[in-house]
Parts: structure tokens; C-alpha cells; sequence
């Protein structure tokens, strides 16, 4: 009540001096009258403290309007559709219907198909039609499709089963075809779909009617045509070559592989070199970074490991330079290097405006703190971010922030490869 008068009425000064010690007395001693006895000296323990806060505040920097439910923060037509839309549960054979290398059109005929929104002839029976005709009898249970299912399944060498589409899709992802045969598999589904499909409008409309053998070899002629466009190769299987080559299809051979010596370097004299990590579970949705400071004798001058409460792993990755750069601060390492697995967090340095927006006003704190420091940066394998990977799923387990002012016996082996200029 007090205080709400000092900021509704404006009170004589003579009054607010003799208000000024009883409140500090009543804060001390819990009396009006009676001085207290501190503690602490407030002048050689706390204000120097103080004094020593550097402060990054831009006053420059304005607010801005953001779209919370967007990770940029910016708002779209996306956005808005997204945050109006329903949710639904993520099916396992999203990922499959749609490829690159197979024409929109027909992945988006599949789309349909698998959720049940084509326009079929039950559809009119539930306004009154009395029609037999459903997707599930139209695409698996029909006996002219069934036909046609079980000659594509034998082109394949397997045997065909009716059941749901998803099911039929599955077939063939539990045959263990080497890439390159199972992205035709993808693509013989795919026109299959969209032949049955076909053959349906004009058997309605222009009551056209085909052979199982016919539409056999307009499948086998559709798939050689759009194989072209997939990445996949063939593994050493004799069984996929043959079956490759009575397609029609020319095989694609493994590309062979590229060694890539991963090798930690130390930094040069005077620089601290800082490894980073950040993790993020998504079975658990627990989160964590960490960090390792070496000197350019490859000697461990600090490491930690911090628990985060972040919903993905770039803004672990995010959170796990700005500790890094906040703890190099306090102990005056002003020449630093930071290593990272991510190439997204180095493009953060070239473009702030990437980064999502509720670490937008700690990152530019940040590169702020960064103009008082010489900074370099740089990008390793993941195969080289062992020792901080550790770390970071060690924080990610732990609770709040731990710093070790020599390495934690967890990545000590992890980290003697490093001792020797490997990572």
C-alpha cells in the first residue's frame, strides 16, 4: 500500500528520508528502530559484482510483432491453415506415397486413395443410391484388381494376399528390395492405383472394358518411364538384378564410398577452442547441450553439460553455443573457436533472422558479446562430436547446469583420440 502511494502521490522529500532507513531497518532487523548488522559488505561483495556486468542491451533494437506458433515467427497463409487445420495421427505410409521421382498427379491419386476420399459409388449410397461399390472392393477385393495385383506381385517374386491397401503397400517394405528395386516397387504401386482408378471412370462413363494382360503391360511400360527419375541402387543381390532387368530397367550400381578422415585440430596460441553439442529425446521429450574448452596444447581447460526444456534439437544446438560463448566470457577466454556438428547454427552467424524467435533476443545478446571477442567458427562430423554428444545426453538425463574444471571421467577415453590430433 505504501509503495502505491509513492507512485500515485508525490510525497515531500523530508518524509521519504525518514521513511528510507525505517525501511531498510525493518528489511534488516525486522524492526522499525533497531539498525541491523549485514551480513555481507554490500559495497566490496555485491557492487563490484556488479560494476562488472557488461550490458548488451541494444536500445536500438525495437519490438517486434512474431506468430507464436511458427518457429521463424513470421505469419502466412501456412501458418494460419496449419494452426486452424485438425490434427490427425501421422500414418507410416506417408513418407512412401510421396517421392520425387514419382508425377504429383499420382501421388496424390494414392494420397486420396489410402485415406478414403475418393468418390466412389458409396459415398452416394449414403445419399439414398443404392450402389455395392466401395474403395476397399474397387482397389483389393475386386477380382479383375486382384488380377492384376497378383501378376505385378509375381513380377516382384512375391506372393500376393488381399487385404487393405496399406497392407499391400507394406509387402513389399518388408521384402528387403535393395533401393533401387524397391523404389520401383513404390512406382508399380503407385500406377497400379492409378490404373484401377482409371479403368473404373471408363467402365462407368464410356463403358470401356480391358484385359488383366493388357493393363499388365501398360504397368510395365509406365514404370521404366518414370525410373529415370529415382536415386536408388542395387545392392549385390542376384535375385534383384533379375527381376530389375525383366522390368525393363537399367540397374544403378552402388556409388562407391568416400573415406573422410575426421581430425581434430587444436587452435592456435592464445585461442580457446570450444566443441559443442546440443541433444534432444523425442521418445522422452528431455533435451540437453554440452560443451568442452580446449587450449591449443589439446589440454581440457573446462567442460559442461547443461538440462534444457526446448522442444526440438536446434534449439538445444542454439542454446548450447550461447552457454558456451556466456561461460568463455566469464572466464575471460576472449579469443575463441567453436566447433559444431550443425551446419545450421553456423548459417544462424550469416543470417540471425533464422533463428527460431523465442532465442531470437538471447542470440542477439550474444553476437553482441561476440564483437568484444575474436570468434571463428567452424563445422565437424558428428563422427568427430563423440566426447560433446556425450555431454549433451548427459545433461539431457541430469538437472540444471554442471561445469567441471577438468574433463568428466564419462568422456576421458572419448576425448584421448583428441589428445593425439584424432576426433
Amino acid at each position: 500500500m505504501l509503495v502505491y502511494n509513492f507512485q500515485i502521490y508525490e510525497w515531500p522529500m523530508s518524509l521519504l528520508r525518514k521513511i528510507e532507513p525505517w525501511c531498510r531497518n525493518f528489511l534488516w532487523s525486522s524492526s522499525f528502530d533497531k539498525r541491523g548488522v549485514p551480513l555481507v559488505s554490500w559495497r566490496r561483495c555485491i557492487c563490484e559484482h556488479i560494476m562488472d556486468i557488461f550490458s548488451f542491451h541494444d536500445p536500438g533494437a525495437g519490438d517486434l510483432l512474431v506468430w507464436a506458433p511458427s518457429s521463424s515467427g513470421g505469419f502466412s497463409a501456412k501458418d494460419a491453415y496449419e494452426f486452424t487445420r485438425p490434427k490427425f495421427a501421422k500414418v507410416p505410409w506417408c513418407k512412401l506415397i510421396w517421392k520425387p521421382f514419382i508425377e504429383p498427379w499420382k501421388s496424390f491419386l494414392a494420397w486420396k486413395v489410402m485415406h478414403g476420399r475418393l468418390l466412389t459409388e458409396d459415398f452416394l449410397q449414403k445419399r439414398a443410391w443404392m450402389a455395392p461399390e466401395n474403395i476397399n472392393h474397387l482397389f483389393s477385393e475386386c477380382p479383375f484388381t486382384c488380377s492384376i495385383w497378383s501378376s505385378m506381385f509375381i513380377v516382384f517374386g512375391l506372393h500376393f494376399t488381399s487385404g487393405p491397401l496399406a497392407v499391400i503397400l507394406s509387402s513389399g517394405l518388408s521384402a528387403h528390395f535393395s533401393p533401387q528395386l524397391m523404389d520401383l516397387w513404390l512406382l508399380m504401386f503407385r500406377t497400379i492405383v492409378w490404373l484401377i482408378w482409371d479403368l473404373r471412370n471408363k467402365l462407368r462413363f464410356e463403358e470401356k472394358v480391358s484385359t488383366v494382360s493388357s493393363n499388365c503391360r501398360t504397368i510395365i511400360n509406365h514404370v521404366p518411364a518414370s525410373s529415370p527419375l529415382a536415386r536408388g541402387h542395387i545392392l549385390n543381390k542376384v535375385h534383384d538384378l533379375c527381376i530389375i532387368r525383366s522390368i525393363g530397367v537399367h540397374y544403378r550400381p552402388r556409388p562407391n564410398s568416400k573415406i573422410v578422415e575426421v581430425t581434430w585440430h587444436p587452435p592456435c596460441f592464445g585461442f580457446v577452442k570450444i566443441k559443442i553439442d546440443g541433444a534432444c529425446k523425442r521418445d522422452s521429450g528431455k533435451a540437453g547441450s554440452g560443451g568442452v574448452f580446449r587450449n591449443y596444447q589439446g589440454h581440457v581447460l573446462g567442460a559442461f553439460s547443461a538440462n534444457l526444456d526446448v522442444p526440438s534439437g536446434v534449439h538445444a544446438e542454439v542454446l548450447a553455443v550461447i552457454k558456451a560463448i556466456e561461460l568463455a566470457w566469464l572466464h575471460a577466454w576472449h579469443n575463441i573457436w567453436i566447433e559444431t556438428d550443425s551446419l545450421l547454427v553456423t548459417k544462424f552467424f550469416r543470417s540471425p533472422h533464422l533463428v527460431p524467435w523465442r532465442l531470437r533476443v538471447d542470440w542477439q545478446n550474444c553476437l553482441l558479446r561476440l564483437q568484444h571477442m575474436s570468434f571463428k567458427i567452424s563445422h565437424i562430423f558428428r563422427e568427430g562430436n563423440h566426447d560433446v554428444d556425450a555431454l549433451a545426453n548427459h545433461g539431457a538425463l541430469g538437472s540444471g547446469l554442471t561445469w567441471w574444471d577438468t574433463a568428466p571421467s564419462f568422456i576421458f577415453a572419448l576425448l584421448s583420440a583428441g589428445l593425439v590430433g584424432r576426433a
